[in-house]
């Protein structure tokens, strides 16, 4: 298996160093002028993500360390998805309105959106969004020097390819849960792992990236992060839909009738066509059982 890990799997270090860029990035990402806090919040939670995901793949090489730093950043994430549901819930309802099959069904939600855009929720108080992101960079920079003081000496590639094979398992289950029961829980659970397998395949796909003629190979592997890609568009436009369709049940304000029966269409057309798509994907990304899929990655990377 050594000789078949070399140009596939990196070694812990160079995955350290991918981390180091990533917190330095996210750390800047926390000093956006508050005159755009929804551009400071979703840089900052964009950055959070991919962070956690590297630090998901290091859990065999550096153990505790490693899930110790990936659980301070999930918590301090946690106090910014308030502001960005704001923002998500009124995007989510222009997605609706550009689906609707016609204008007469348009017409109500465009009235619905300009409620909401309109209610005190959507309208972010810019000292607390300051408070937020003045908290999140601490957890970010007590992170970046934790990991200054993690051993040096680490175990070879083949713990990052342990990693990846966690991930893998951990989103194929999820995705088999979420298939059997497509539930709101089960899909989020489905794309909250799918974010990790996602931004550690763009980690193996980079030298793809990069390649003035990819090899089948790298064409192959570009091929299944832009698979991974569309499929984690789509639950994420499917749970926003799920965070509207709560907070306008939960009765914020009154609406017409007319308008309920309106939202409530356009609703479940938009969650059966996400739905329909992200398994359909699915099954193509995650027939593999984990084994063989991971033999299917060395063998990209032996050729």
């Amino acid at each position: 298996m050594a000789d078949k890990t070399q140009t596939i799997w990196p070694r812990p270090s160079a995955v350290v160093t991918a981390v180091r860029r990533q917190l330095k990035h996210t750390l800047g990402a926390t000093r956006v002028p508050t005159r755009q806090p929804r551009a400071a919040v979703h840089k900052c939670r964009k950055g959070g993500k991919r962070l956690r995901s590297l630090l998901i793949l290091l859990e065999p090489a550096y153990g505790q360390d490693a899930l110790m730093a990936e659980r301070q950043l999930r918590k301090a994430a946690r106090k910014l998805a308030d502001f960005r549901d704001a923002t998500a819930r009124v995007q989510c309802l222009d997605r609706l309105i550009a689906a609707a099959p016609t204008k007469a069904a348009a017409n109500p939600l465009r009235m619905l959106r300009r409620q909401m855009v309109a209610h005190a929720s959507y309208t972010l108080d810019p000292e607390a969004v300051t408070a937020a992101l003045t908290r999140f960079h601490s957890s970010v920079h007590r992170v970046q020097a934790e990991i200054i003081g993690w051993p040096k000496a680490v175990p070879d590639r083949g713990t990052v390819r342990q990693g990846f094979e966690n991930t893998y398992r951990r989103t194929r289950q999820d995705f088999q849960a979420a298939f059997d029961s497509p539930d709101p829980d089960h899909l989020h659970a489905w794309r909250k792992s799918l974010q990790h397998f996602r931004h550690q395949m763009r980690l193996l796909a980079a030298d793809s990236k990069k390649a003035a003629t990819p090899t089948p190979e790298q064409a192959a592997l570009a091929e299944r992060v832009a698979l991974i890609d569309a499929v984690s568009d789509y639950l994420g436009e499917d749970h926003d839909l799920h965070v509207l369709e709560m907070f306008l049940h939960a009765g914020p304000f009154e609406l017409p009738p007319a308008t309920v029966a309106a939202f409530d269409a356009a609703a479940k057309r938009e969650a059966t066509r996400l739905r329909d798509a992200a398994f359909s994907a699915g099954a193509t990304l995650f027939w593999r059982k984990p084994k063989a899929f991971i033999s299917l990655m060395d063998e990209a990377g032996a050729a």
